[in-house]
């Protein structure tokens, strides 16, 4: 009741401002890729406008409000204090902030149906971004196409004279895109993508030699133009897709693309969004315990692929609210590794072990399950070799940052290197799903 009451009162005080300010909205959804496409997009626009994104995972109803506001606080805690700070950002908000920003980055959650449209309803959308449709989630849509057209209602209420950008390659997305009315641009993989990646080079090499990592190369075709892009900092398939998203963004804004190549060359994507740390004896980590869904970890898996390395290692959590599609997903998983080269698979929790008994049908690599993040993470460490490369990945539930924090070569430095290090995650201990 309490929390309802405040969604009322943050969505009345944030159509004033939007009313007042009339800044333009790029809005963010899908069911994986939504933060890493959100923090290319405000790399590339922040050099040439006044920006405000998302921060952390304000990404619900009242997440939302509150970046438009301009206020970042813990408002489950509800403290009085709160409350007035809330107020304070409102009045600073609409009548003394002279750098109120002209364009905000909003990311848009859908747990449950309705979940879009609440945000359509008062918030005008100029350019909006649908980044994947998958089966997260889905234990509160029923069906794929219910949750198809709750992500989908963000592309269909961009307003007349906008721009909805599409994830071409995934191909619910792309049935959503093509039924459209303003301008869009696809974006992807594929040979029928228009803003598109081709000639991908991962640039990582873990031996008992050499420990290099120098990102990803590739080349961007976009109208007849193909220029060189560099991610330094990446080895994710899923940063190629936000970069990609974001270069869309910016052609409506009218930014050139060399300089946006150039923007994105250095960009650090968020905390555990397959971060490269350095691991205890010489090893190194792909860090995406952010959280966990089957395309994206799919995504993962197949750029743990493309690393040469002296022994690759596999750690994931279960993948959690898929509903009934929890046992034939986490079996998928399995089977996709089994396609693929690794020495040692970790599991972690009850739904894991479907994968698990799917990747000891034909794959040779030695697999080990447990039935929480601590064990595995003791076990992890022990087993790790000098030029190892470790995968960790799972749902935020399964807290996979435990395995991170017992096997990453500086501790010290965790509050800056890995998600869920506040006192309201760490005071938390690790509860079964």
């Amino acid at each position: 009741m309490k929390n309802k009451i405040i969604q009322k009162l943050l969505k009345l005080m944030a159509k004033s401002v939007l009313r007042k300010r009339k800044p333009t909205v790029v809005a963010i959804t899908g069911s994986v890729g939504k933060t890493t496409a959100k923090e290319a997009i405000s790399k590339v626009l922040s050099s040439n406008f006044k920006t405000r994104s998302s921060a952390k995972n304000y990404n619900n109803e009242i997440g939302v409000t509150l970046t438009i506001l301009g206020c970042q606080i813990d408002y489950n805690r509800g403290k009085i204090l709160q409350i007035f700070g809330i107020f304070y950002y409102w009045f600073q908000a609409l009548f003394f902030d002279k750098n109120y920003p002209e364009i905000l980055i909003l990311e848009m959650g859908a747990d449950k149906p309705g979940d879009i449209k609440y945000f359509c309803d008062f918030i005008p959308i100029t350019v909006g971004v649908l980044t994947d449709i998958g089966i997260s989630h889905l234990e509160n849509f029923k069906t794929k196409q219910i949750l198809a057209t709750e992500k989908g209602y963000l592309l269909r209420n961009v307003i007349d004279k906008g721009m909805a950008i599409y994830n071409w390659d995934n191909k619910t997305v792309r049935e959503i895109g093509q039924k459209l009315s303003v301008n869009t641009i696809g974006y992807g993989l594929e040979e029928e993508a228009e803003m598109k990646a081709t000639d991908i080079i991962f640039k990582v090499e873990a031996n008992h030699k050499v420990q290099k990592i120098d990102g990803i190369n590739f080349k961007l075709n976009y109208q007849d133009k193909v220029l060189p892009v560099r991610l330094e900092k990446s080895i994710s398939k899923g940063s190629i897709y936000g970069v990609l998203a974001a270069f869309a963004v910016g052609k409506y804004f009218d930014l050139n693309l060399v300089e946006m190549a150039e923007s994105v060359n250095c960009i650090n994507f968020y905390q555990s969004r397959m971060a490269l740390l350095k691991g205890l004896n010489e090893s190194f980590i792909i860090d995406d315990s952010y959280n966990s869904a089957p395309d994206s970890v799919k995504m993962a898996i197949e750029s743990l692929d493309k690393v040469e390395a002296k022994r690759k290692l596999i750690v994931l959590g279960d993948m959690l609210e898929l509903g009934i599609q929890e046992e034939k997903a986490h079996r998928k998983i399995g089977k996709l590794i089994n396609s693929k080269k690794f020495d040692l698979l970790v599991t972690v929790g009850d739904r894991m072990k479907w994968t698990q008994e799917e990747s000891k049908k034909l794959n040779s690599g030695k697999t080990v399950h447990f039935d929480n993040p601590i064990k595995a993470g003791f076990f992890v460490k022990k087993e790790l070799k000098k030029g190892d490369i470790v995968l960790v990945k799972g749902s935020q539930g399964m807290r996979m940052e435990k395995i991170v924090e017992e096997i990453m070569f500086e501790p010290e430095k965790r509050g800056k290197l890995i998600v869920r290090q506040d006192e309201s995650w760490k005071n938390i201990p690790y509860k079964k799903p």
